[in-house]
C-alpha cells in the first residue's frame, strides 16, 4: 500500500506568495505617467561615432520632453501605452522601455530614424552638488567655478597649463559652457566623479571624467 504525504495548504500558499516575489523582483515595475512626469533620467547614448557619450533626459508634465547632450538640448514628447515608455526626440529618433523595479530603463526598443545605435538611463533624484566654490580636476583639464557663472578652465596641468576664462550654465542636471567654438557638457550627478563630453568642430565627440578636489 502507498503511503499518503499530506502537505498544509498553507505550504503552496507560501510557495506562491514566494515565486510571485522572485518573479516581481526580476521583472519590470508598472509604470503610469505619474511615475514620469517631472523626472530627471541620467545615462549615456551610443552616437554615430561609437563614443558613449552622457545624456539627460527630462520628462516633463503634458507629455513635453528634453534630451541634453553635447551638441545641446532637444525638444521631444513622451507617453506611457501598454506598461512602456514612448520617447520622441525631434532630429534624433524614438524609442520605447520598460522599467525595471530598480528604476532603469530596460528592453529598449529603437526605431528606425534614430541616430544612435543604443540608449541607457536610470531615474537620479540625488541633489546636485554646489558647484560655486569647487574645483574638479581630470587628464590635462582643471575647472573652477565660481560666483556670477564665472568659470576658469586649465588645458593642461594647472600649473602650467594654457588658462582660460566663460561662463556656465546648468540645467536638468547637466552644466555647459565653451571655449570660443569649444563645446563642453557635463552630467552632475551628486556624486563626487563626473562625467562629460567635448567637442571641437571638425574632430570626434570626446568624453572625459573629472573629480572634486
Amino acid at each position: 500500500m502507498k503511503k499518503q504525504v499530506l502537505i498544509p495548504a498553507g505550504f503552496f500558499m507560501l510557495l506562491s506568495l514566494t515565486f510571485s516575489a522572485c518573479k516581481k523582483e526580476n521583472g519590470n515595475r508598472n509604470v503610469t505617467s505619474a511615475f514620469f512626469e517631472n523626472t530627471i533620467w541620467l545615462g549615456e547614448f551610443d552616437g554615430s561615432n561609437a563614443y558613449d557619450q552622457p545624456v539627460s533626459i527630462e520628462f516633463k508634465d503634458n507629455g513635453r520632453l528634453s534630451w541634453h547632450d553635447i551638441s545641446g538640448e532637444s525638444l521631444g514628447s513622451w507617453n506611457v501605452e501598454n506598461n512602456m515608455v514612448n520617447v520622441s526626440i525631434a532630429g534624433q529618433g524614438s524609442f520605447r522601455a520598460n522599467v525595471s523595479n530598480d528604476n532603469k530603463l530596460t528592453d529598449i526598443q529603437r526605431a528606425s530614424d534614430s541616430k544612435w545605435t543604443k540608449v541607457s538611463a536610470a531615474l537620479d533624484t540625488t541633489a546636485e552638488l554646489p558647484l560655486i566654490g569647487t574645483t574638479w580636476e581630470g587628464e590635462n583639464v582643471a575647472l573652477g567655478f565660481s560666483p556670477l557663472g564665472r568659470l576658469d578652465i586649465w588645458i593642461g596641468q594647472p600649473a602650467t597649463g594654457i588658462a582660460y576664462v566663460t561662463t556656465y550654465t546648468q540645467k536638468a542636471k547637466t552644466v555647459r559652457f565653451t571655449i570660443y567654438d569649444w563645446q563642453w557638457f557635463l552630467i552632475n550627478n551628486g556624486i563626487s566623479m563626473l562625467k562629460g563630453a567635448n567637442h571641437l568642430p571638425g574632430d570626434s565627440v570626446h568624453t572625459f571624467t573629472i573629480a572634486k578636489k
